[in-house]
């Protein structure tokens, strides 16, 4: 079983965001041929990566029921960015232009949940971005020339979803396991 841990978005934040997908779509012409965009209903912001697990996976689920002791913010998203930061583009992202010092601190508190109930947590440190767009073969794009939007979407984070994925040959499929409220320390 694969898992992850995320910050879901709300309907009217994926519509924004897909209204950008499209912009950058506009912007880049022929080349967007060769990025494969991240489908709307399937668009998050990954916590902690947990990666292939046992089929029980019963403590993760309670460790991801129990409420977090940080109070719930808003995560406002804006700018885009490209990983790497040098040499040819894998990852097309979205930023967080506000929230930033708060998502940082939910993935401490995510992580300190995860490494309780046995996960190995990445160490490097974390960058809160939304994944808009991966190239299909990276090593033959050029850079792209994007402009810098403005404020794209917000959300209010009150809670932090364990999220099941299943990788299909039609994309990814998303199950949410359990969720952990935010909740005033």
């Amino acid at each position: 079983m694969r898992l992850f841990t995320a910050i879901e978005l709300t309907g009217e934040a994926r519509v924004a965001i897909d209204a950008e997908q499209k912009a950058i779509v506009s912007t880049l012409g022929g080349e967007s041929r060769s990025i494969r965009f991240v489908r709307s209903e399937h668009l998050h912001l990954t916590l902690v990566f947990i990666g292939e697990v046992p089929d029980d996976a019963t403590k993760l689920v309670e460790a991801m029921s129990a409420d977090i002791g940080q109070r719930p913010f808003r995560l406002v998203f804006g700018g885009l960015g490209v990983f790497p930061a040098n040499g040819a583009p894998r990852v097309l992202w979205l930023g967080v232009v506000d929230g930033l010092r708060q998502a940082i601190d939910l993935h401490a508190h995510v992580a300190a949940k995860l490494t309780g109930a046995g996960v190995a947590v990445d160490k490097r440190p974390f960058h809160p971005h939304l994944t808009l767009a991966r190239w299909r073969d990276g090593r033959r794009s050029p850079r792209p020339v994007l402009g810098t939007p403005g404020v794209v979407a917000a959300v209010d984070v009150s809670a932090v979803a364990l999220v099941q994925s299943r990788l299909l040959p039609a994309g990814p499929s998303y199950t949410r396991l359990s969720q952990a409220r935010l909740v005033c320390p």
